[in-house]
């Protein structure tokens, strides 16, 4: 997940259309930061969803 591009509750809502009633586990992984990329690693915020 991507702060501010895949990490807010309509993604989330997005993901459950897409999934569907597909029997799944579903795993849900912050992005880590790496040196010279301009993206942003999530906040713990994933029990919300």
């Amino acid at each position: 997940m991507l702060a501010g591009v895949n990490d807010d509750i309509a993604d989330a809502d997005r993901l459950m259309v897409l999934i569907g009633d597909l029997p799944c586990k579903l795993n849900l992984i912050p992005y880590n930061e790496i040196d010279g990329f301009s993206t942003v690693q999530v906040k713990r915020k994933l029990n919300d969803l």
